[in-house]
């Protein structure tokens, strides 16, 4: 443990402040002369001391009560040195403390409240910064959802004229790529997120060389990939989850999505308030 300590002269009451990791053995020293600073007002006595934990911090604030004139005049105050209710001002005590440099107080400082204040009042404005940019950053990547289904909605269109038909996923999509091995496809070899399929709707590739992949962290209503459904030539499902669920265009913000215009199928109810499809039947 590591000390600040007040120490009061019984010959003038002249204050002396310094710093120890042996305070009982400090004062036994002041008070037999092995300190230079001190040793013309022996006898010494202990009117204040504060304990901490490393030697950094107890030198901080040594150094702060010896020369900045706000802590020391605070902490005088607290204790009563020089206060009317006490009868009458010590006569040897100084506004200062005695030091063995020319440094002189600055007269600046904090006190111990007013630095938790100011601690308290950062932590409260880095936590509405860092909500507000986490907030920025799930609105971004779901920007990039929307964008990356769109573009995929123009080269199914693509693909429709050169072929009159969509890309097939009737029947196992990705052979050996798809973990449940369902007519799904998607741009992962499964929900977890692993090993990214680069052409994941099958034959698609013709229009779309470089097919986009659900940027990460997936929304928490998911966690899902991209999914592309084509039951035949002329019908389609695309969707994905979107981070923020209250608003358009998730279902969450008021937009249902049919099972292919079937309006007994409300697919919200099935995937959740982050759905977010392009539906062409």
């Amino acid at each position: 443990m590591n000390y600040v300590y007040l120490l009061q002269s019984e010959l003038n009451n002249e204050i002396y402040i310094g710093s120890t990791t042996d305070l009982r053995r400090r004062i036994i020293e002041h008070n037999k002369g092995r300190s230079t600073a001190t040793k013309r007002y022996i006898p010494w006595k202990l009117v204040y001391y504060e304990a901490f934990m490393t030697e950094t911090m107890a030198r901080k604030r040594e150094h702060n009560l010896k020369y900045n004139g706000n802590a020391i005049r605070e902490l005088k105050k607290r204790l009563g040195f020089g206060h009317p209710s006490s009868g009458k001002k010590t006569s040897g005590a100084k506004e200062g403390l005695p030091s063995t440099t020319s440094r002189k107080p600055s007269g600046a400082g904090f006190t111990l409240i007013e630095l938790l204040v100011v601690i308290a009042i950062i932590g409260m404005l880095s936590s509405v910064v860092l909500a507000s940019l986490n907030g920025a950053r799930s609105k971004a990547r779901d920007a990039r959802r929307i964008a990356d289904l769109q573009q995929i909605r123009t080269a199914l269109e693509l693909y429709y004229s050169a072929h009159n038909t969509y890309p097939a996923a009737g029947v196992v999509c990705n052979v050996g790529q798809n973990a449940y091995g369902d007519v799904w496809c998607r741009d992962t070899t499964d929900n977890t997120g692993a090993t990214p399929i680069q052409n994941w709707i099958p034959g698609l590739e013709e229009v779309m060389p470089s097919m986009p992949h659900n940027p990460k962290p997936y929304s928490s209503v998911g966690p899902w990939p991209y999914h592309y459904y084509s039951p035949d030539a002329n019908r389609y499902f695309l969707f994905t989850a979107l981070e923020n669920t209250t608003q358009k265009p998730a279902c969450g913000g008021g937009v249902i999505y049919y099972w292919f215009g079937d309006t007994n199928s409300n697919t919200c109810t099935w995937w959740g308030a982050g759905l977010y499809a392009i539906n062409v039947y």
